[in-house]
Protein backbone atom coordinates (compact mmCIF):
# COMPACT_ATOMS: atom_id res chain seq x y z
CA UNK A 1 0.00 0.00 0.00
CA UNK A 2 1.32 3.25 -0.89
CA UNK A 3 0.72 5.95 2.18
CA UNK A 4 0.18 9.24 1.52
CA UNK A 5 3.23 11.62 1.56
CA UNK A 6 3.75 14.49 3.49
CA UNK A 7 1.20 17.12 2.34
CA UNK A 8 0.59 20.47 2.64
CA UNK A 9 -1.62 21.32 5.65
CA UNK A 10 -5.14 20.75 5.42
CA UNK A 11 -7.53 23.01 4.39
CA UNK A 12 -11.08 23.26 5.98
CA UNK A 13 -13.86 23.80 3.52
CA UNK A 14 -17.67 23.14 3.46
CA UNK A 15 -19.97 21.30 0.68
CA UNK A 16 -23.19 20.56 0.20
CA UNK A 17 -24.18 17.27 -0.44
CA UNK A 18 -27.60 17.36 -1.73
CA UNK A 19 -30.48 15.59 0.38
CA UNK A 20 -27.58 14.52 2.45
CA UNK A 21 -26.92 17.88 3.66
CA UNK A 22 -23.54 19.12 4.13
CA UNK A 23 -20.12 17.72 4.59
CA UNK A 24 -17.28 19.32 6.49
CA UNK A 25 -14.00 18.28 5.28
CA UNK A 26 -10.64 18.88 5.60
CA UNK A 27 -8.34 18.32 2.42
CA UNK A 28 -4.68 17.76 2.34
CA UNK A 29 -3.15 18.10 -1.10
CA UNK A 30 -0.21 16.00 -2.13
CA UNK A 31 2.05 17.70 -4.65
CA UNK A 32 4.41 14.50 -4.93
CA UNK A 33 1.90 12.06 -5.20
CA UNK A 34 -1.09 14.09 -7.04
CA UNK A 35 -3.73 12.52 -4.66
CA UNK A 36 -5.58 14.82 -2.71
CA UNK A 37 -6.46 12.95 1.02
CA UNK A 38 -10.38 14.17 2.19
CA UNK A 39 -10.91 13.30 5.64
CA UNK A 40 -15.07 13.81 5.67
CA UNK A 41 -17.28 14.33 8.51
CA UNK A 42 -20.94 14.76 7.73
CA UNK A 43 -24.76 13.75 8.35
CA UNK A 44 -24.20 10.00 8.77
CA UNK A 45 -20.85 9.74 7.60
CA UNK A 46 -17.53 9.28 8.89
CA UNK A 47 -13.64 8.96 7.23
CA UNK A 48 -10.97 9.43 4.44
CA UNK A 49 -11.77 9.72 1.13
CA UNK A 50 -8.41 9.83 -0.93
CA UNK A 51 -8.88 11.15 -4.59
CA UNK A 52 -6.00 10.26 -6.89
CA UNK A 53 -6.27 11.19 -10.90
CA UNK A 54 -6.65 7.98 -12.83
CA UNK A 55 -5.35 7.31 -16.54
CA UNK A 56 -5.75 4.85 -19.17
CA UNK A 57 -2.75 1.70 -19.03
CA UNK A 58 -1.90 3.42 -22.54
CA UNK A 59 -1.48 6.50 -22.17
CA UNK A 60 -0.83 8.82 -19.10
CA UNK A 61 -2.80 12.45 -19.62
CA UNK A 62 -2.32 14.79 -17.24
CA UNK A 63 -5.54 16.50 -17.87
CA UNK A 64 -7.45 13.29 -17.55
CA UNK A 65 -11.15 14.36 -15.83
CA UNK A 66 -10.70 10.42 -14.51
CA UNK A 67 -10.64 10.23 -10.74
CA UNK A 68 -9.81 7.37 -8.55
CA UNK A 69 -11.60 7.27 -5.36
CA UNK A 70 -10.11 4.96 -2.59
CA UNK A 71 -11.59 4.17 0.59
CA UNK A 72 -9.71 5.32 3.54
CA UNK A 73 -6.46 6.86 4.40
CA UNK A 74 -4.16 5.25 1.41
CA UNK A 75 -3.80 3.47 -2.28
CA UNK A 76 -3.34 -0.08 -1.78
CA UNK A 77 -1.47 -1.10 -4.91
CA UNK A 78 -3.88 -4.52 -5.33
CA UNK A 79 -7.21 -4.87 -3.97
CA UNK A 80 -5.52 -7.25 -0.82
CA UNK A 81 -4.91 -4.39 0.65
CA UNK A 82 -7.85 -2.84 0.94
CA UNK A 83 -8.46 -4.37 4.45
CA UNK A 84 -5.27 -2.36 5.91
CA UNK A 85 -6.26 0.46 4.60
CA UNK A 86 -7.23 2.92 7.85
CA UNK A 87 -10.09 5.49 8.28
CA UNK A 88 -12.23 3.72 5.70
CA UNK A 89 -15.64 5.75 5.68
CA UNK A 90 -18.52 4.65 7.53
CA UNK A 91 -22.05 5.32 6.61
CA UNK A 92 -25.13 5.37 8.74
CA UNK A 93 -22.89 4.12 11.77
CA UNK A 94 -22.76 0.75 10.53
CA UNK A 95 -21.27 0.23 6.26
CA UNK A 96 -17.72 0.34 5.67
CA UNK A 97 -16.99 1.33 2.37
CA UNK A 98 -14.40 -1.29 0.90
CA UNK A 99 -11.97 -0.85 -2.28
CA UNK A 100 -11.91 2.18 -4.34
CA UNK A 101 -14.42 3.52 -7.07
CA UNK A 102 -12.91 4.64 -10.78
CA UNK A 103 -15.56 7.30 -12.41
CA UNK A 104 -14.84 10.67 -14.61
CA UNK A 105 -15.60 13.96 -12.49
CA UNK A 106 -17.25 15.84 -15.58
CA UNK A 107 -20.11 12.97 -14.71
CA UNK A 108 -20.33 14.49 -11.21
CA UNK A 109 -20.11 17.77 -12.26
CA UNK A 110 -22.64 16.99 -14.85
CA UNK A 111 -25.23 16.38 -12.20
CA UNK A 112 -24.32 12.28 -11.98
CA UNK A 113 -26.11 11.38 -8.62
CA UNK A 114 -27.12 7.79 -8.58
CA UNK A 115 -24.42 4.56 -9.19
CA UNK A 116 -25.40 4.45 -12.42
CA UNK A 117 -25.56 7.63 -13.66
CA UNK A 118 -21.97 7.85 -12.17
CA UNK A 119 -21.16 4.88 -13.35
CA UNK A 120 -20.02 3.17 -10.19
CA UNK A 121 -20.52 -0.41 -7.71
CA UNK A 122 -20.32 0.56 -4.62
CA UNK A 123 -18.98 -2.45 -1.53
CA UNK A 124 -18.63 -2.76 1.54
CA UNK A 125 -16.50 -4.56 4.28
CA UNK A 126 -18.31 -8.13 4.92
CA UNK A 127 -16.78 -10.22 7.83
CA UNK A 128 -17.64 -13.21 6.55
CA UNK A 129 -17.34 -12.49 2.31
CA UNK A 130 -14.24 -9.76 2.59
CA UNK A 131 -16.55 -7.45 0.61
CA UNK A 132 -19.68 -7.35 -1.20
CA UNK A 133 -22.27 -4.60 -2.57
CA UNK A 134 -23.16 -1.94 -0.26
CA UNK A 135 -27.14 -1.79 0.24
CA UNK A 136 -28.93 0.78 -2.14
CA UNK A 137 -29.57 3.59 -0.53
CA UNK A 138 -25.42 3.58 0.89
CA UNK A 139 -24.55 3.08 -3.04
CA UNK A 140 -26.80 6.67 -3.23
CA UNK A 141 -25.32 8.13 -0.26
CA UNK A 142 -21.39 7.37 -1.29
CA UNK A 143 -22.15 8.49 -4.52
CA UNK A 144 -23.18 11.69 -3.66
CA UNK A 145 -20.46 12.32 -1.51
CA UNK A 146 -18.12 11.21 -4.12
CA UNK A 147 -20.01 13.57 -6.68
CA UNK A 148 -19.46 16.56 -3.89
CA UNK A 149 -16.02 15.60 -3.88
CA UNK A 150 -15.15 15.21 -7.34
CA UNK A 151 -16.88 18.46 -8.26
CA UNK A 152 -15.00 19.99 -5.53
CA UNK A 153 -11.65 18.53 -7.19
CA UNK A 154 -12.37 19.92 -10.52
CA UNK A 155 -13.03 23.56 -9.47
CA UNK A 156 -9.69 23.78 -6.79
CA UNK A 157 -6.51 25.92 -8.26
CA UNK A 158 -4.19 23.30 -7.86
CA UNK A 159 -6.24 20.95 -9.81
CA UNK A 160 -3.40 20.69 -12.63
CA UNK A 161 -0.63 20.51 -10.35
CA UNK A 162 -2.20 17.45 -8.88
CA UNK A 163 -2.68 15.67 -11.91
CA UNK A 164 0.68 16.54 -13.14
CA UNK A 165 1.95 14.97 -9.92
CA UNK A 166 -0.32 11.96 -10.36
CA UNK A 167 1.47 11.81 -14.07
CA UNK A 168 4.59 11.89 -12.83
CA UNK A 169 3.93 9.54 -9.73
CA UNK A 170 2.57 7.33 -12.38
CA UNK A 171 5.31 6.97 -14.78
CA UNK A 172 7.38 6.13 -12.61
CA UNK A 173 6.14 3.84 -10.35
CA UNK A 174 3.91 2.17 -12.81
CA UNK A 175 7.28 1.65 -15.20
CA UNK A 176 5.23 3.28 -17.96
CA UNK A 177 8.83 4.00 -19.84
CA UNK A 178 9.66 0.15 -19.39
CA UNK A 179 6.52 -1.05 -21.15
CA UNK A 180 6.53 1.85 -24.11
CA UNK A 181 10.05 0.10 -24.57
CA UNK A 182 9.06 -3.32 -24.42
CA UNK A 183 6.20 -2.54 -27.16
CA UNK A 184 8.43 -0.38 -29.50
CA UNK A 185 11.15 -3.48 -29.61
CA UNK A 186 8.55 -5.94 -30.10
CA UNK A 187 7.36 -3.55 -32.99
CA UNK A 188 10.89 -3.30 -34.19
CA UNK A 189 11.05 -7.46 -34.50
CA UNK A 190 8.19 -7.14 -35.94
CA UNK A 191 8.89 -4.79 -39.14
CA UNK A 192 11.92 -6.30 -39.68
CA UNK A 193 9.97 -10.27 -40.41
CA UNK A 194 7.78 -8.38 -42.36
CA UNK A 195 10.36 -6.55 -44.56
CA UNK A 196 11.96 -9.99 -44.77
CA UNK A 197 8.85 -11.54 -46.25
CA UNK A 198 8.52 -9.13 -48.42
CA UNK A 199 11.79 -9.31 -49.74
CA UNK A 200 10.95 -13.22 -50.12
CA UNK A 201 7.42 -12.61 -52.00
CA UNK A 202 8.99 -10.36 -54.23
CA UNK A 203 11.97 -13.07 -55.54
CA UNK A 204 8.47 -15.65 -55.95
CA UNK A 205 6.95 -12.45 -58.12
CA UNK A 206 9.95 -12.09 -60.41
CA UNK A 207 10.70 -15.73 -60.40
CA UNK A 208 7.44 -16.67 -61.61
CA UNK A 209 7.43 -13.54 -63.79
CA UNK A 210 10.55 -14.72 -65.21
CA UNK A 211 8.85 -18.41 -66.14
CA UNK A 212 5.95 -16.49 -68.28
CA UNK A 213 8.90 -14.39 -69.91
CA UNK A 214 11.81 -15.59 -70.52
CA UNK A 215 13.05 -12.30 -71.72
CA UNK A 216 13.01 -10.77 -68.17
CA UNK A 217 16.31 -11.34 -66.35
CA UNK A 218 16.38 -14.04 -63.38
CA UNK A 219 15.95 -12.68 -59.97
CA UNK A 220 18.52 -12.93 -57.45
CA UNK A 221 17.66 -15.98 -55.71
CA UNK A 222 19.82 -15.90 -52.77
CA UNK A 223 17.97 -12.37 -51.93
CA UNK A 224 15.14 -14.65 -51.25
CA UNK A 225 16.79 -16.86 -49.02
CA UNK A 226 15.42 -16.45 -45.17
CA UNK A 227 18.34 -15.54 -42.65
Amino acid sequence: MTSASPAAPAQAITLKAGPYGVLRVAASPDLATGALRCRVDGVRVAGVFTLVPAFAREEVDPTTTKLTAYYGDGTPSTSSGYDDVPERPVINCTVTLWGATTFDALKARGGARTPYALGVHIHRSDPGRGFTEAPTRTQYHAVAILATLATHWLQRPDLNELRLAAARHTIHHERYLDRVQREIAGLRDEITQTQREITHLRARHGRMQQLLNPTIPAPDHASSRHP
